[in-house]
C-alpha cells in the first residue's frame, strides 16, 4: 500500500513537471506527500500549530513590507519552533532586515538565516526545486525504518535544506538520500538530535 502511494505521488508528479504550463500538478503532488506525512507528524497538535502560527506570522510581516515581497522570493521553514529562512534577496541589507523581521515573531527557539544574494529565481527554477524537494520526500517515505515525517525538505536553486528532530543516524540517510538524487547541488543540515 505504502510503495502504490508513492508511486502515484512520483508519477503525478513527474507527468506535471513535464507538461508545460502544469505547476499546479507538481504542487498538488507536493502537497498531497505533505499532507500524508502529516498525519504521522510526532508533534503535538500545540506544537503544530505554534509553527503554523510561527511559519504564518513571518510570512504575514515579510509581505507587509512592499519592497521585500516585490523583490525577494523568501520561504520560511518552522519545525519545533526553529525557523529556517530560505530564499533570495537583492542586498545585504534586505537579508539583515528579513532576519530582523522574523526575530520579532514570539516563541522562536532559533533562527537559521540561509537567504543568498541573488535575483528572484525564475519560474522554471522555482518548479525544478519543487520537483527535486518531490524525490526526496518520495525516496524518504519509501525508505523504511526512516522517521521521514520528523524531517521537512526545502529546496532552493538546487541548494537542499534538511530540518527536523531526529538521531544522528537517521539524519545521515536522510542526508544520503538527499545527495543522491538528480539536480541537488548541496545539502544542508539544520537538524536537533535527540
Amino acid at each position: 500500500m505504502k510503495r502504490t502511494a508513492l508511486s502515484t505521488i512520483l508519477a503525478t508528479t513527474l507527468l506535471g513537471v513535464s507538461m508545460q504550463g502544469c505547476i499546479f500538478v507538481a504542487g498538488a503532488a507536493v502537497g498531497a506527500a505533505t499532507a500524508g506525512a502529516v498525519v504521522f507528524d510526532k508533534r503535538t497538535a500545540k506544537q503544530t500549530d505554534d509553527d503554523k502560527y510561527i511559519t504564518q506570522e513571518i510570512e504575514g510581516r515579510l509581505n507587509d513590507n512592499e519592497i521585500i515581497s516585490k523583490t525577494s522570493h523568501i520561504e520560511v521553514v518552522t519545525f519545533n519552533r526553529v525557523v529556517l529562512l530560505v530564499g533570495d534577496v537583492p542586498n545585504e541589507e534586505m537579508k539583515a532586515q528579513v532576519s530582523s523581521i522574523a526575530k520579532s515573531v514570539p516563541n522562536i527557539q532559533k533562527l537559521y538565516n540561509q537567504i543568498t544574494i541573488s535575483g528572484k529565481p525564475s519560474a522554471l527554477s522555482r518548479v525544478n526545486d519543487t520537483y527535486i524537494t518531490a524525490k526526496i520526500k518520495t525516496q524518504m517515505v519509501a525508505t523504511e525504518d526512516l522517521q521521514s515525517t520528523e524531517i521537512q525538505v526545502v529546496t532552493v536553486a538546487g541548494t537542499v535544506f534538511l530540518l527536523g528532530k531526529l538521531s544522528q543516524e537517521q539524519a545521515h540517510v536522510a542526508t544520503d538520500i538527499a545527495q543522491h538524487v538528480s539536480g541537488v547541488e548541496k545539502v544542508v543540515r539544520v537538524f536537533e538530535y535527540t
